[in-house]
């Protein structure tokens, strides 16, 4: 049998179930001879196994095969295309085991509020397990893409919440939803109250202090605590907002 996947210059030739043959541009960043052992090593382990492979297995099988050209390869079209021409049904999502599909779903739902480690105990999952997994690229890919998505998701509802908790009276949800809505800035009222004491003291100065050397020590000494105050004001804030009501 002749070669399915010629590399004919910067494309990868396909040929089809009926001898047709069909030029496919690699992803980018992969080169054409990396793609067409990518192709091949997915139609390779289909025929032997008949069924897609996972990514795990094909990096495990073919070493010398980047992680990163099989990711950037993995959703393609050209990859899909490419099996489909082959007689194989490629789906991206196939890249992960049930299982892994399970925990990726359980873990990235913004209603479950298990604690990870519980919820790999209840799916019989190790912990051991778990942390291989999140070195497969595929599975942490996936989770992160799903994990943000359930974090869109889960905005309206923390809105929700914060509206609720301010309208029950507790005094950091009103802060916070006023500092949202520009109502209320603690720091920026304080650095308004800050401006008006040095424009003050400045003043003073001005008007009762003669000797010019002492003036600009004074003044000199006032800028500093100014940008003393500016730089540990976000500090300040912070504390602030987290201080018990």
């Amino acid at each position: 049998m002749g070669d399915l996947f010629p590399v004919e210059g910067k494309d990868v030739t396909v040929v089809d179930l009926r001898g047709g043959i069909h030029p496919l541009v690699p992803p980018e960043g992969v080169t054409p001879l990396a793609f067409r052992t990518i192709l091949s090593a997915i139609h390779t382990m289909y025929l032997f196994d008949e069924q897609v492979p996972q990514f795990d297995e094909i990096l495990t099988k073919y070493p010398n095969i980047r992680k990163s050209d099989l990711l950037a390869s993995w959703e393609s079209e050209a990859l899909a295309k490419g099996l489909d021409l082959r007689g194989v049904a490629w789906n991206a999502n196939t890249g992960l085991s049930m299982q892994q599909e399970m925990l990726i779903m359980a873990l990235a739902d913004p209603t479950d509020r298990r604690s990870p480690e519980t919820v790999l105990r209840k799916m019989g999952i190790p912990g051991t397990t778990y942390r291989t997994w999140q070195k497969n690229p595929m599975f942490a890919a996936h989770l992160e893409r799903a994990t943000y998505s359930s974090y869109k998701e889960g905005v309206p509802l923390a809105r929700r919440a914060l509206i609720g908790n301010a309208v029950a009276g507790n005094q950091q949800a009103i802060e916070l939803l006023f500092r949202i809505t520009g109502e209320f800035d603690p720091q920026n009222r304080a650095e308004q109250d800050m401006k008006l004491v040095v424009t003050t003291v400045i003043e003073s100065v001005l008007r009762h202090v003669q000797d010019p050397e002492l003036r600009r020590a004074i003044l000199s000494d006032t800028e500093a605590a100014v940008v003393g105050f500016r730089l540990n004001a976000p500090s300040r804030a912070l504390e602030s907002g987290n201080g018990d009501h």
